[in-house]
């Protein structure tokens, strides 16, 4: 518990004088939405018992009268106990002297210094070392006055931030102390069990859209991070929402049949969306689910039958465990705290992160654990390794996408379909169970495809030409530089898997694979169906 000197030490008491002062003066102030003042902001009993009644009155008659020393002596009086304190302190001339010193104009700096305090006792209370940050027992001006501009330079959420940081600091060092990197066993040690335990439950994940993708990657696995990269319009975005909507929504629908049909057991998911906004993001799920174009959407002109399968889209949007949240400037700590917070919230598995990309607040927070100003490629390195680490240590299953850079338009697959295209920095990968580029076919796909796209057999479309392609350059344990071929409409994402090449434009033989969760949460191979 925090003992009373450094209490004492971490009261703010003239930044408190002032801010009760100018509530005095200026009640309204307490009604703003960025004002959160609450009795643990005053350790002082009289400090305390002042703002209870300021607070009270205000909440009884409102924000219009200026509350005098005799408003809150008159109020005071209805509680023996706290009318003593009010009175041995001498709170009518307190109040008075408050208010004639106050000056309005700097509430907000006074009123952040009392939160701040707030903030720190918090943390000294709840046993946290906070002379790293503010030495309340250096004695030294120089230091003191430093750690003063620090302090007054940091926003509450910083401070915040700072012992967060702290904490995942210790967590990561003290992991490393219990767990024992070196595992020794024999070869053949349980391997009936082994064939025993693939028999009852497959080692796949939940299906991608993809049956390819569950070929390749045997669906999305726990503990695994997967990396879409691409240009611009390379539908990265959508890829996220498509495959997300396939795990959290109960049906489809089908032009072709002009029915709904399941999609099988449904599942939490969460988008973490970098730029797009909620409506923007809704129209995509809306036409995704519908297969209606969105330009017919985004009209908002709909004969009945048009507007009948929108309506029902909506309700199946409205039943799903979609999770999206919005955040534009993010460190690997906002990220890590929000996926952490719908784990265990709401029981999600399949997170998809839009996108990897340099913010202030990630730049400044690995310029402070590294002690110097980062490149680009080591911050995104850095997001990267770390999905990968909340992917493995909460059992789940996260994707997330990257830009290409210059290397992205060399004519050599073996280039600018690998991890060398990646903007940043090939290292982005490094951490990556599954690494795929998504690129619409260029000319000189198409001329080397040629005679593949021509040939009934090996085209699953006859004649028709892929519109997108998906470049497998990195697979943990299993099959790589694999290339799928597909007939892609980006408005609806219907698609149509055409053929499977090597990265030399050969053809592969590679089988469909359908992974199926039933109600009891196994998982299980079946048979090729159509939507």
């Amino acid at each position: 518990m925090i003992n009373p000197t450094t209490v004492k030490a971490l009261t703010p008491t003239q930044s408190i004088f002032a801010v009760l002062g100018a509530l005095c003066n200026k009640p309204e102030l307490l009604a703003e939405s960025s004002v959160k003042l609450n009795k643990y902001d005053f350790p002082n009993p009289l400090h305390k018992i002042i703002f209870f009644a300021i607070n009270n009155l205000i909440s009884e008659n409102g924000t219009v009268k200026e509350l005098s020393a005799f408003d809150i002596d008159t109020y005071l009086q209805k509680f023996e106990r706290y009318y003593k304190i009010w009175d041995s302190g001498k709170g009518i001339d307190y109040i008075q002297s408050a208010k004639d010193e106050t000056n309005i104009p700097l509430f907000k700096e006074n009123y952040h210094r009392v939160k701040k305090m707030s903030i720190l006792r918090k943390y000294v209370d709840e046993g946290f070392d906070i002379s790293g940050l503010y030495d309340i027992m250096n004695t030294d001006p120089d230091i003191q006055a430093k750690q003063e501009h620090t302090i007054d330079n940091m926003g509450e959420s910083d401070l915040i931030s700072y012992f967060t940081r702290k904490a995942l600091e210790l967590k990561s060092e003290v992991s490393e102390w219990v767990e024992d990197d070196q595992k020794h066993f024999e070869a053949g040690s349980n391997i009936e069990d082994l064939l025993e335990t693939l028999k009852e439950a497959p080692d796949v994940g939940f299906p991608f859209r993809s049956r390819y993708f569950n070929t390749l990657f045997g669906g999305m696995k726990p503990k695994k991070f997967m990396l879409r990269s691409g240009g611009t319009g390379a539908t990265k975005t959508r890829q996220a929402l498509a495959d997300l909507m396939f795990i959290s929504c109960s049906k489809i629908y089908s032009p072709k049949r002009d029915k709904w049909f399941s999609l099988g057991v449904v599942e939490p998911t969460l988008l973490i969306s970098t730029e797009l906004e909620i409506d923007e993001l809704q129209k995509m799920l809306l036409s995704f689910i519908t297969r209606i174009d969105p330009k017919i959407i985004a009209s908002g002109n709909y004969d009945s039958k048009t507007l009948s399968i929108l309506s029902e889209g909506v309700q199946v949007l409205k039943e799903a465990p979609f999770y999206i949240v919005e955040m534009e400037d993010f460190n690997v700590e906002d990220v890590e705290n929000e996926i952490e917070k719908y784990i265990l919230n709401y029981k999600v598995r399949y997170i998809d992160f839009d996108y990897i990309q340099p913010t202030p607040k990630l730049s400044k927070e690995v310029q402070d654990t590294f002690g110097s100003q980062q490149r680009e490629d080591q911050i995104l390195a850095t997001l990267s390794r770390k999905l990968k680490d909340i992917a493995k240590n909460n059992n789940v299953f996260i994707a997330s996408s990257t830009q290409l850079n210059g290397y992205g338009s060399s004519d050599d697959p073996y280039v600018s379909r690998t991890q060398t295209a990646l903007r940043g920095s090939k290292a982005i990968a490094d951490k990556v169970d599954y690494g795929v580029i998504m690129a619409k076919p260029t000319n000189k796909d198409l001329k080397n495809l040629k005679n593949i796209i021509s040939d009934p057999i090996s085209n699953k479309k006859p004649n028709a030409k892929p519109t997108m392609s998906y470049w497998c350059y990195k697979n943990r344990g299993g099959e790589s530089m694999i290339v799928i071929w597909t007939y892609l409409e980006a408005g609806t994402m219907r698609e149509k898997p055409l053929f499977i090449t090597d990265y030399n434009y050969d053809l592969v033989d590679m089988k469909e694979t359908r992974i199926i969760l039933d109600d009891n949460g196994d998982y299980h191979v079946d048979e090729k169906i159509d939507f």
